[in-house]
């Protein structure tokens, strides 16, 4: 009978994609009109901005007044100096404190205060102007497509109310003086009370009105903190780059048209159009996620231009978001993934691909699925064709016979010697036994006793073990098995053996170690003793020197008074002809010789001349000499303290060693009553599995505190040799081998019975 041999399989298969869904893109559309968005009250051109903010401030005439998160224009800080050196009364408030150097000290500035937009108004209660940015005033704010433009006298006097109850009752910090720009300090209270905000479109709450009548919003950028909320039938337009991918998904799907430009060319400021004559600007696309954010209700005027420059950048969109298109729909578009932005995608009409199956199982190999094959690519076509090779698994290389040969083979062979390893081990215990030191007996207790009896019964079962003899491999089996059993036997009595010696070991170490605390403790105590009593010698020490010095300390008074007064207790005696000159022109009248009168006498002259030194200035040898009388006395009055200083570090020091001495005979004391305690578990030093013999005989150690060597137990195999094919393994996993399709049905059996993991043929 034929056999057939095992190939590979060619089979073409085509995919229809034409309906296949895109969900969530951005799709590139023509412009439908040019672009021309120059207006009258919206300012584009970068010198009319700056124009319109530099003649605001020169038009001020008493007050003026600027709000910006940040304050760097060189032109404008120019012209605000200009504004202060004409007396003019300059208020700034600014987000953060920098730059400023140039004003500090010259107009009043508050800072520390988050918000959004830059305003400026001149004389806001009388022939006031006044301009609006929703930018800071920096150094190239002009350049970039904000929006500004001049307010009217109601949106000035809204704004000054805004600038009013900003100012004086939310920032937190002022300046007045150069030196606090570094560190502003707190600023004061406002001097006008509480300046309540009044108008309704101050107050975020508005946002629900203006969103209800709205049908157009134009944002910076779409996020979960924009103004706009969610809803149905809107129409938003933002930028291409820097939205919420979630949030735009949701507009989409609740029927709102979402449009949108390159980032550079939405302007930052973000507002929703209610009709034609009637628009909100809001300052910035985070505005509504600052602590106070505001809106601004723009005029007639105004509102009718920003709807003109909304149609305007409307029919200038480049791109339209989708929540879902096919491919069909996508054929020859230009489109955008969210997660992809800067990839441009477009779907050809059809595909080819050929793709070679390296590794295909034998099942599949024999009746594929081929569906499950098919390796999609990222390709957009409308339908693709897939010429597919399958080639069978084949035998890695590096693949070796399976052990489990090797282990049938050992069962021949390794009986008598595993035999042999067993009677030595018995030797080994009973030797372990006898030659355990005279100090772990006494440890051991009654341990020891019926031992022999158990190691002489091991040895009859070796014994008879040792004349069974090997004919078949069931006899392998029965054999070994009970060669493993007396194993067990041998291992369970080492560890009991081990275990025990290891416990009378720890026993005699927690003897010798209270022992040794004892005696520790007795040197303790004794230098604890020691110390006490040279405590004691000091006490009495200090007591004689107290004396002592009061004997010193009156002999001292004594000749301070005849040296420098001439007051004696007997009679009175000529002192030095200076000291009666400097006496008689300080004015000293001693009608005592008190030391305490006296003493009290020079600290009030010294106090008079410390007092009058403008008097003394032209005789400084008087004040001189006053001072020394007074540091001279203060000496003699101070020597009982300067004595008592030295005691008490004395003291101290002695009596901190007496508190570590009685700290250690704490701790010492502790180990002499420390019980003992051991863990069978924790106190093995060695796993029995390490310690397991690989083969052949080991010599006792001689060192009692280690235990006997384990053996291994024979490991028997519980599988049988495959039936057909080879069996390898390779990293750890099974490979069977067969080279025709006759086999494999008798493969397939072997493969679960043997934990295969392929089915596989042999290097052609």
């Amino acid at each position: 009978m034929n056999k057939t041999r095992i190939s590979f399989k060619n089979h073409r298969l085509t995919k229809d994609y034409s309906q296949k869904t895109i969900a969530n893109i951005w799709i590139k559309q023509s412009p439908k009109t040019g672009r021309n968005l120059s207006f009258q009250h919206f300012l584009s051109e970068e010198k009319e901005k700056e124009k319109l903010f530099l003649k605001t401030i020169q038009e001020a005439s008493q007050v003026l007044i600027i709000a910006t998160p940040i304050l760097e224009h060189r032109e404008l800080i120019k012209a605000l100096l200009a504004a202060c050196n004409e007396g003019v009364r300059v208020y700034v408030l600014v987000g953060e404190a920098r730059q400023l150097k140039p004003l500090a000290g010259k107009v009043f500035i508050k800072t520390g205060f988050d918000f959004q937009g830059s305003f400026i108004l001149s004389d806001p209660t009388n022939q006031s102007k006044g301009a609006f940015l929703n930018d800071s005033f920096r150094k190239d704010t002009f350049i970039y497509e904000n929006m500004v433009f001049e307010m009217d006298e109601l949106q000035i006097n809204e704004f000054y109310q805004l600038f009013c109850h900003w100012f004086w009752n939310r920032a937190p910090h002022q300046i007045l003086h150069e030196n606090q720009l570094a560190h502003p300090p707190k600023a004061e209270e406002s001097p006008y009370g509480d300046i309540p905000l009044t108008k309704a479109h101050h107050l975020p709450e508005l946002l629900d009105t203006i969103y209800n009548g709205s049908s157009e919003w134009v944002l910076s950028n779409l996020n979960s903190k924009s103004p706009y909320q969610q809803g149905k039938n809107k129409s938003v337009i933002t930028s291409y780059l820097g939205n919420e991918d979630s949030f735009v998904i949701d507009l989409t799907q609740d029927g709102s048209e979402v449009l949108a430009f390159a980032q550079d060319f939405i302007p930052k400021a973000q507002f929703a159009v209610v009709s034609q004559s009637e628009a909100w600007l809001f300052p910035s696309k985070d505005a509504i996620s600052k602590d106070y954010p505001y809106l601004i209700r723009l005029n007639k005027l105004q509102s009718t231009e920003l709807y003109k420059y909304k149609n305007q950048i409307k029919d200038q969109a480049e791109y339209k978001f989708s929540s879902l298109k096919t491919y069909t729909e996508l054929e020859g578009e230009s489109f955008y993934t969210l997660t992809k932005l800067k990839s441009k995608n477009t779907v050809v009409r059809n595909e080819r691909l050929t793709q070679i199956i390296p590794e295909v199982s034998l099942g599949d190999l024999e009746n594929p699925i081929w569906e499950n094959y098919l390796e999609e690519k990222e390709l957009l076509a409308c339908r693709v064709d897939y010429d597919l090779e399958l080639h069978p698994i084949v035998l890695p290389n590096g693949a070796t016979p399976d052990r489990l040969y090797a282990d049938w083979k050992k069962i021949e062979n390794n009986g008598k010697g595993k035999i042999e390893e067993l009677k030595f081990a018995v030797a080994q215990l009973n030797d372990k036994q006898k030659t355990i030191g005279d100090r772990l007996k006494s440890f051991l207790g009654s341990f020891r006793l019926g031992k022999n009896t158990k190691y002489a019964e091991l040895k009859r079962k070796i014994e008879t073990l040792s004349t069974a003899k090997v004919l078949t491999i069931r006899d392998g089996k029965q054999l070994y098995a009970a060669i493993n059993k007396i194993v067990t036997e041998i291992n369970e009595e080492t560890i009991e053996l081990n275990d025990e010696l290891a416990e009378a070991k720890a026993k005699a170490d927690h003897h010798d170690q209270i022992s040794r605390a004892k005696e520790e403790l007795k040197v303790l105590e004794k230098e604890e003793s020691e110390l006490k009593n040279k405590r004691i010698a000091l006490e009495e020490q200090q007591v004689v020197e107290r004396a002592q010095l009061r004997t010193e300390q009156a002999e001292k008074q004594t000749a301070f008074l005849l040296e420098y007064f001439g007051i004696s207790a007997k009679e009175e005696y000529k002192i030095k002809e200076e000291y009666t000159v400097f006496n008689q022109q300080l004015k000293f009248a001693f009608t005592t010789e008190n030391w305490s009168k006296i003493r009290s006498t020079i600290s009030l002259k010294k106090g008079e001349v410390k007092k009058n030194r403008k008097q003394f200035k032209k005789n400084a040898l008087v004040v001189k000499h006053i001072e020394m009388l007074n540091s001279e006395a203060v000496k003699i009055d101070d020597m009982p303290k300067v004595l008592e200083r030295q005691f008490q570090g004395k003291f101290k020091e002695i009596d901190k060693q007496i508190s570590n001495f009685a700290d250690k005979i704490k701790r010492k004391k502790l180990e002499t009553e420390k019980e003992f305690v051991y863990d069978k578990k924790t106190n093995k030093k060695i796993s029995p599995l390490a310690r397991m013999q690989k083969r052949g005989k080991k010599k006792v150690v001689s060192n009692e505190n280690q235990g006997i060597e384990f053996l291994k137990p024979q490991e028997i195999p519980n599988e049988e040799l495959p039936t057909v094919g080879e069996l390898f393994t390779y990293q750890k996993n099974r490979y069977l081998t067969i080279d025709f399709w006759e086999e494999y049905a008798e493969a397939v059996t072997e493969k679960e019975r043997l934990n295969i993991r392929t089915i596989c043929i042999k290097n052609q």
